[in-house]
């Protein structure tokens, strides 16, 4: 990821330094100065605080459209380490998310369309804010969050094979959070993710294989690891050397399982030579034929003889 966004930025920096006017420049310049400023000083403020502030500096320095020149990638980097030190910090958003999302079902049960469209747009924009930022956090904590928003399919619809404007608007509305889980994990570095990066998610279905994945990793039968970090993660931290060990023999032998189980299926279909219908050699059918015919007109010639 931190390569992708150098080569993104270095490009966008090319053309930013032709298009942008010495205003723009300095706007950015000193954008960048405020937020290198909420990092340093995100140790003296309370944790809700430092959180949201840093969240929102890695999400507007993560966009090309709002910083573009030199230093933004600097800046970005040093706001999410500033972040990933304080603990929580993947929680506080999964419990924004969760708030709005109660205040929501709740006006949608009290009935009053004002308070819905209020909350529903809350709601939008606590999901439109919080996950692009839980992207950019590579932590346990932050897959701990992520993979257990996988199974939440509130306000999930599934949509017919041609869905009308009120279906897709429906859909919208609802707001199913496994989504967005799905695509957060997916841009997160991860080493050996169980489907490509740009995966598109709509259904429960499509987010199977990411929930396969951090399932294994709660029963314990797997682990993970970020980009450029050689550390074994599972959902507490670091992974034991006892853990792994086990995690290897029982692959070994899921291994030698199936691999047992590939040759028993093997020996039990019958072996294409023993079983195909060979067909006779051409050559042979045509000696055959001139056999015959020659044996014929002997036996013509035979008795024209007197």
């Amino acid at each position: 990821m931190k390569s992708a966004l150098i080569l993104i930025i270095a490009c966008c920096g090319l053309s930013a330094a032709v298009e942008l006017s010495p205003k723009e420049i300095q706007s950015q310049k000193q954008g960048l100065e405020k937020w290198s400023s909420v990092a340093d000083h995100a140790a003296n403020m309370a944790n809700d605080e430092a959180i949201s502030k840093l969240g929102e500096g890695i999400r507007k320095t993560s966009r090309l459209n709002m910083y573009s020149i030199n230093g933004t990638l600097e800046v970005n980097e040093k706001l999410k380490n500033a972040l990933l030190a304080i603990p929580g910090h993947a929680k506080f958003f999964r419990d924004e998310i969760n708030q709005a999302r109660a205040k929501y079902e709740e006006a949608l049960k009290g009935g009053d369309e004002s308070l819905i469209g209020e909350t529903r747009q809350n709601l939008a924009g606590k999901l439109l804010f919080e996950f692009p930022t839980l992207e950019h956090l590579p932590s346990v904590e932050t897959v701990g969050v992520l993979g257990e928003f996988l199974s939440d399919e509130r306000g999930y619809v599934k949509m017919p094979e041609r869905p009308t404007l009120d279906d897709l608007t429906t859909d919208v509305s609802g707001s199913p959070v496994f989504r967005r889980a799905a695509t957060a994990l997916g841009r997160l570095p991860i080493v050996n993710k169980p489907v490509p990066a740009k995966t598109q998610f709509r259904t429960p279905e499509d987010v199977a294989p990411w929930k396969l994945w951090y399932e294994q990793i709660k029963a314990g039968k797997r682990t993970f690891r970020f980009e450029g970090d050689a550390t074994e993660y599972d959902l507490n931290g670091p992974a034991s050397k006892d853990k792994l060990a086990s995690i290897q023999r029982n692959d070994k032998r899921d291994g030698e399982r199936a691999a047992g189980q590939r040759k028993m299926a093997d020996a039990a279909v019958p072996s294409s030579a023993s079983t195909a219908i060979h067909p006779l050699p051409l050559p042979g059918i045509l000696a055959g034929f001139i056999l015959i015919a020659a044996a014929v007109c002997y036996f013509l010639k035979a008795r024209k003889r007197p």
